[in-house]
């Protein structure tokens, strides 16, 4: 019932695969082991290596990265204490993904920091927010990458393996083939450390023990790692291959000795060797000495090297037939010699078909032909002619074995000139892929410079952007004018503190519509302003009041540096104290027997006195909030008037040099000289001005 889930739940499957991922780490794991390695390892690689040269680091199962942190900052302890500094090239595979996440991010508790000694664990971590982060430094110089061990492909040149206890989940042919693995992504007198149970499953001819309580050892420089087995895990084509079947390479030698027993059931006093197409010899079964011999020199398994007397010369040419699919190939009573003894053999050559082997393979069986009852050895008393005859049959076999050999050198010679000139065409495309590697190498180094180059204008960038970031979060909480942002769907981007005094805001309100958020002031609908600005791109400027206080608010659109339109921009300006002295000077202006009458910024008419109503014949109503350009007469529209006016509103008092004519109900028309002053001196903060009138003759 499990299984039938786990075809139909591919979350359960997942759920199942993390549970059999083992996560077991710690920071400086066995710290004696530690302390072994970076006096017998990491501080000869230190100070043997040459400035600019990098140190290659590979740590398989690295699980959430404690392992891979702690050889980190080992070696840059070690590079400051002898004061070096050359790249770290440190690479940190596990096959689960979720372990990864949490190593790339660096960020563990105190418990599991506490187990880092003292002296290194100042200089690799920081406190943030309750857990400790893996400084930059160390982060940097480790790539973590999610890897199969046993069948993906390894890293090479290394410098150091650290592998610690993961060999020991691994069943024994998969941990010696690892270790071979090992062996070979080493380069010559680099060393391994492996954990307080795994072990070398016996590949003393790879690796040489350093420490034996450390589990450190060193690569052999005569290592000869074999790494045909490898990967591991099956092709997409052994997979499609019915049940039962298996590739090549991973055919045992069990199942080729059921074979071999198959064949001799047949010959059950022969001896079998069973070869492949180019004819190694891949297992023997009987006593076969008597048809074959070793070699002298370097071991070779080729059946026609080892072939006693000319069997080979015959057997060159009957394997080559079986190989192109003849059924069966025979060599009858070929003569051979043995310990000064002379006998006689009839060797079958018998294709093969085992389900799972890719290539064809042949059975050779060697039978001896029992010579003692049909034939008498040749003596003197043989006549001439049977002896003329023999040496014939002799002669003649002798030929067609040279004619043959003399076909098959013809045909291996076409085929060299073919395989030459194959060679010669693959060694010049070679030699053309070699170039245009050159050519890409010289272009990733290029462009290395440059990524290095932006890196580090990044780098500065991000240092500029924190610190305008801190410049500007200390302005807006300094600043004492209210400030809302807002972007184009009026939502609320930032404000400053001031800010709460005019709207019921706090930090978590980021992000909300500001149409959601409740004002303490009175009138002006803010969003409708807004919208308008964003409509038609113009600046808004209105007078709202809370219950305490006069704001003055300015609505103008957010551009960008690039002119870019992105939102609004609120500023509310406390102008309670110019409307205290506004409504001080209008009290005193009532007391004043010249005519005075009270201008705001947009030049219409806030208050005047009885003296002027009475000049102007206007009532109460009619006066406040008119033009003052439109007043009675055309002398209010003079430009020098005009000019006077904006004077005063840049905070210059002065008087008109022209007289103005109003006609007065009782007393006809009077001239009066026009002076202007500014509600202060401060052409910032002139909110309204003052304008008197005196008659010209005073």
């Amino acid at each position: 019932e499990y299984l039938d889930r786990l075809r139909c739940d591919p979350e359960e499957v997942e759920a199942l695969r993390n549970d059999l991922l083992i996560g077991v780490t710690s920071f400086f794991r066995e710290p004696g082991a530690f302390e072994n390695l970076r006096g017998a390892v990491i501080a000869p690689l230190v100070s043997d290596r040459t400035e600019g040269e990098p140190i290659r680091i590979w740590i398989p199962g690295c699980g959430t990265g404690e392992e891979a942190y702690s050889v980190a900052m080992l070696l840059h302890a070690e590079m400051r204490k002898q004061q070096k500094n050359f790249p770290l090239q440190i690479f940190a595979s596990d096959i689960d993904e979720n372990a990864l996440e949490k190593a790339r991010l660096g960020r563990y508790s105190a418990e599991a920091v506490d187990a880092v000694p003292e002296q290194y664990r100042r200089d690799a971590f920081g406190p943030v927010d309750g857990h400790f982060l893996v400084a930059k430094h160390l982060r940097d110089s480790i790539v973590f990458s999610c890897q199969n061990l046993v069948s993906d492909p390894p890293f090479s040149r290394l410098d150091l393996v650290s592998c610690r206890n993961v060999l020991i989940y691994l069943q024994s042919e998969a941990q010696r083939k690892v270790i071979s693995l090992f062996a070979f992504a080493l380069v010559p007198g680099a060393h391994l450390f492996l954990g307080k149970s795994d072990s070398i499953s016996g590949r003393d001819d790879l690796f040489q023990l350093v420490d034996k309580d450390a589990r450190i050892f060193r690569r052999r420089a005569s290592a000869k790692p074999n790494i045909t087995d490898f990967p591991l895990a099956p092709s997409a084509e052994t997979r499609a291959a019915p049940r039962g079947a298996m590739a090549a390479g991973a055919i045992k030698p069990l199942s080729l000795a059921h074979i071999n027993q198959e064949v001799l059931l047949e010959h059950y006093k022969a001896a079998v060797v069973i070869v492949d197409a180019r004819g190694k010899i891949l297992h023997f079964f009987g006593d076969a000495t008597r048809f074959l011999q070793l070699p002298t020199g370097e071991a070779d398994l080729d059946i026609l090297a080892m072939a006693r007397d000319r069997l080979g010369l015959k057997l060159r040419p009957a394997l080559h037939r079986v190989t192109d699919g003849e059924a069966m190939a025979h060599i009858h009573d070929v003569p051979l010699r043995r310990n000064g003894d002379t006998f006689r053999a009839n060797v079958t050559l018998r294709p093969l078909h085992p389900e799972g082997w890719h290539e064809p393979l042949v059975a050779i069986i060697f039978e001896e032909v029992d010579s003692s009852g049909d034939e008498a050895p040749v003596n003197t008393e043989l006549g001439r002619d049977e002896v003329v005859r023999e040496l014939e049959r002799e002669l003649a076999a002798t030929k067609n074995e040279l004619q043959a050999t003399y076909e098959q050198f013809e045909t291996s010679n076409e085929e060299l000139k073919a395989a030459n000139e194959e060679v010669m065409s693959m060694n010049e495309e070679l030699q053309s892929a070699n170039e245009e590697l050159e050519t890409s190498k010289e272009e990733l180094q290029s462009i290395n410079e440059e990524l290095t180059t932006v890196n580090n204008q990044l780098s500065e960038k991000v240092d500029e952007l924190g610190t305008t970031n801190n410049d500007l979060a200390n302005l807006l909480n300094a600043t004492p004018v209210a400030v809302v942002f807002l972007d184009q769907n009026m939502r609320i981007k930032r404000f400053t503190p001031k800010a709460t005094d005019l709207f019921n805001l706090i930090p978590e309100d980021a992000g909300r519509p500001i149409e959601h958020i409740s004002q303490k002031f009175a009138g002006v609908n803010i969003v409708d302003d807004a919208r308008g600005v964003m409509a038609h791109l113009n600046t808004v400027e209105r007078e709202v009041h809370t219950q305490d206080a006069w704001y003055l608010v300015r609505l103008l659109p957010y551009r960008t540096i690039d002119n870019r339109i992105e939102g609004v921009v609120a500023v509310f300006q406390d102008v309670t104290m110019h409307k205290v002295r506004q409504r001080l000077a209008i009290t005193a202006l009532d007391i004043m027997r010249r005519p005075a009458i009270v201008v705001d910024r947009n030049r219409s008419v806030v208050q005047v006195n009885e003296s002027a109503r009475e000049m102007l014949g206007y009532g109460h109503r009619e006066i406040e909030g008119a033009a003052f350009h439109r007043l009675r007469g055309e002398d209010w529209n003079r430009p020098a008037l005009r000019r006077l006016l904006d004077q005063a509103f840049d905070g210059v008092a002065g008087e008109s040099p022209e007289t103005l004519r109003i006609a007065s109900p009782d007393q006809g028309e009077v001239a009066y000289r026009v002076r202007v002053t500014p509600s202060t001196g401060d052409a910032q903060s002139v909110w309204f001005v003052i304008v008197t009138l005196a008659p010209q003759d005073e």
